[in-house]
């Protein structure tokens, strides 16, 4: 994308629309659109006792879902300070390490970054405190039942953290470090 020449033609709450004309091989121009967004956090919170936090949540437009806490970064705040506040928010619960484990863009057409944090030792801190279009409960999961998530519709998160679960659910070794990974 040429993006010196690309133009916003729509801003919304969260989302920014780009567009650009882009000349093709046969020397036709044809319109082309962009999307930009916050970046956003996930957290994978892990307890004292070796438990994976999952949300089983409802929004007004969904039904019953399992995801990880996160959420979208603010103006004022940085990957870390999001990652804790979406921690403590969604669970509850407060990190005593927390370790940004990987950073991707889901699409091509999107300048959307997913920051994937490791958030272990997590301790109860207090109640949770979920947005008003949120409903939250927080299962408890250990490292075998967390992987055999991916296989259900209704977990939802991005397209890299599930092959990611697949491929541990598929390699041993893969599977392996990723528990290193988690509780170390």
């Amino acid at each position: 994308m040429n993006f010196k020449k690309a133009k916003r033609v729509y801003k919304g709450i969260i989302f920014e629309v780009y567009q650009w004309s882009q000349k093709m091989f046969d020397g036709s121009r044809q319109t082309y659109e962009w999307l930009k967004r916050p970046p956003t956090v996930e957290i994978i919170g892990v307890t004292k006792n070796k438990k994976i936090m999952v949300l089983e949540q409802r929004q007004p437009h969904t039904k019953i879902f399992f995801s990880m806490p996160g959420g979208k970064v603010d103006k004022s705040e940085n990957l870390k300070q999001a990652a804790l506040r979406e921690l403590r928010e969604e669970t509850g619960y407060a990190a005593k390490k927390l370790k940004l484990w990987k950073s991707f863009e889901e699409y091509t057409t999107m300048d959307w970054t997913i920051n994937m944090f490791i958030a272990r030792d997590c301790r109860k801190a207090g109640a949770l405190a979920p947005d008003p279009g949120e409903k939250i409960k927080v299962r408890y999961f250990s490292f075998e039942q967390f992987l055999k998530l991916v296989e259900k519709d209704n977990f939802w998160c991005s397209r890299y953290f599930s092959k990611h679960l697949y491929k541990c659910l598929m390699h041993p070794k893969a599977k392996k470090e990723f528990y290193q990974e988690l509780f170390g």
